[in-house]
Formats: C-alpha cells, structure tokens, sequence
C-alpha cells in the first residue's frame, strides 16, 4: 500500500514538472514572437475583469473572441496565450473569460442575464477601441458567444468593421424540424418515439424536455459533437485540455474555465433566456457583414434554422458557409477549416460589401 501511495506521488510530482515546464516554453515563445502578449485589466459591466491580447504587429485588425458556455470558456479563453498562430498572424487577438469563469471569478447568481453579458462586451468593445483607435476591429463568437455578437453589434456598429461566427443560435433551441427529423430516421426506443411525438411543433421546450432531446441528439447523432469512424477529433479534445497547459492559469484557475456550468445553470437566468430566445429581429437589423459558419450537421443551433432565415432575409450583410464533418462541435478538419475561414475573414469582408451593393 505504501509503495503505491510513492508511486502516484511521483506522478502527480512528475506530471506538475511536465506542466510547469510546457507553462515555461510556451510564455516565452509568445512573448519573443508576438508584439503584444500580455494580460490587462479593464472594467466592463462595472466589474474589474482580465483579458488576454495577442498578436504578431501592433498594426493588425483587432478580433475580439467570444467563447461558447453558458458558464464554461470553452475553445477561446485566456489560457490561448500563444496556441493560434494562425489568427495572431492577422489579427490583435482578444481573449476574454466571461465573468465568473477562469481568470474572471465572481459571484454567479440570477442578477446574471443576457443583457449583462451584452453589457459587458460592450464595455469590452469599448476598451479595446480606446487601446486601439486605428485598427479595424471584428468580433468572433462561438455558440452562446453569437448572442452577445448579434446584440452587441447592434448597440455598436460604429466601432466593429464585421463579425464571424460560428454555431449561431437562432430561435427554437433544440426543437426545430430538423432536429425531429434526424432523431425519429434513428434506430431509438419506442417511448422516445412517443415523446418527439408529443413534443414537436413547439415553439420553445422546457426545461426537462430540452435536456432528453439533447441527450437524444449527443447520442444518436453528430449534431452535437462529430463522430465518425476513422475522423478524429483530437484537435477539440487538445484544446479542452488546454487551459491546464496554460502558462496564465493556475490549476484552480483551469478547473473553473469548466466547473461552472452547473452553477450558471441553477443560479443565473441565462439558461432560460436561451431557452425561449429568438434572434430573428436582432438579426435582420445587422449593418455590418456578418459571417454565419455552421457546421454541416449542427443540430444544437440548428444549421438548417440559420440557413433558411438567411436565405429569406433581405439583409444583404448576412452570409453563411457551411464546414462539413463537423456538428456543433467539429471534426480536426472542421476544426482546420474554421480557423482557417477566421483567419482570412479580414479580406472576405471587402468582397461582402461589394456583393452587398448589387
């Protein structure tokens, strides 16, 4: 017993060196490589809050990023110090850890709502314009992070020169036609069956009924994480390890980039508000080019739902590309082709509102 308790002490001692170590190259190689890498603090919603920006010239756009949750900081969050190369090459890249998340610990409780957040990144919007007043500034959100681009966009327009998302919310979260399109084609229980039945047609689901169909679709499907046979997803499963790796978080700081989902959920009213939300109003008022990426399979904020509003909308600022292999989560491919579509959105834009005039 006494040999084992050595053992797992060496390699929990072992495993901290490795982590200090990687912690170690991977500052000094961001901070050698880039102009900018550095964390500062600004004050956004009126809470005191820490951002990370990166980038190779002083010269470059600015992306502010917007990370998926609700309560989690998922993909983009300060832990990236020097992981993509590929957006750091083109832009000053902001990384933010919403409040109460990561590095921007609070108290979460139901004073929490959308318009918070919306606040906040406006705030944030704010800032970073003052930091750099002659740079061409864009926004990039990823799931929940498209709420606060569409509304944020639409208080701010001035200062944002476009947006790009990916896995846009729309409205009739997780029970649009699609979603019991794909679940009923599977092989899934009788009584499942009874339940899509009695449930399709609404408008918005409750609380338990959302959470069994999301169940259902991570099961039967690829519309929430992509899984294929021979495809991997490595690339994903790498970056949620990431904040662990990072040379700005400590390890209490790694674990609550993830541990907050739970207490958002039971304590905040944001759950509720995605729930019954509806961005179509929001939507159709963007003024600047807005790039929806989807991923081919996405059922969690369905592609299909965010395909037909755009191609019925008369706003010409509004435009979609779909990333195969890839659900709401995507596949290494997926995952190469979306930050490849982020990195070179700063030259798409001009050919946006050149096809925005015809």
């Amino acid at each position: 017993m006494l040999n084992l308790v050595y053992v797992l002490f060496g390699l929990i001692v072992l495993l901290l060196i490795t982590r200090f170590t990687i912690q170690k190259k991977r500052y000094k190689r961001a901070v050698t490589s880039n102009e900018i890498s550095e964390i500062k603090t600004f004050k956004l919603g009126g809470k005191e809050q820490k951002v990370l920006i990166e980038g190779k010239k002083k010269n470059l756009p600015v992306l502010i990023t917007l990370h998926g949750g609700v309560g989690g900081a998922f993909g983009f969050n300060i832990g990236c110090r020097g992981l993509f190369e590929e957006l750091t090459s083109e832009y000053i890249v902001v990384y933010w850890d919403q409040y109460g998340i990561g590095k921007n610990t609070g108290e979460i409780n139901s004073d929490l709502t959308v318009e918070t957040y919306v606040k906040m990144t406006v705030d944030l919007i704010k800032s970073i314009k003052n930091e750099y007043p002659d740079n061409k500034l864009f926004l990039f959100g990823v799931s929940w992070g498209s709420m606060l681009t569409c509304k944020s966009t639409n208080q701010m327009s001035q200062y944002i020169d476009g947006v790009v998302v990916f896995g846009h919310l729309l409205n009739r979260y997780y029970c649009t036609p699609d979603v019991f399109e794909t679940l009923l084609s599977k092989d899934i229980k009788k009584e499942d069956i009874e339940f899509l039945n009695s449930i399709e047609g609404k408008k918005y689901l409750e609380e338990d009924e959302l959470r069994k169909v999301c169940m259902l679709v991570h099961k039967k499907t690829n519309g929430n994480e992509y899984r294929e046979k021979n495809v991997s997803c490595s690339k994903i499963y790498k970056l949620f390890l990431n904040p662990f790796l990072s040379p700005d978080y400590s390890l209490i700081e790694a674990l609550r980039v993830y541990s907050k989902c739970r207490k958002f959920l039971k304590k905040t009213n944001l759950f509720e508000e995605i729930r019954k939300a509806d961005l179509e109003d929001d939507l159709s008022k963007i003024t600047v080019p807005y790039y929806i990426l989807q991923g081919k399979e996405d059922l969690n904020t369905s592609t299909q739902n965010i395909c037909g509003f755009v191609n019925e909308s008369s706003n010409d600022n509004l435009h979609v590309k779909i990333i195969n292999k890839s659900g709401h989560i995507p596949s290494n491919s997926g995952f190469v082709t979306l930050i490849e579509e982020v990195a070179k959105f700063k030259r798409k834009v001009e050919n946006f509102k050149i096809s925005a005039k015809f």
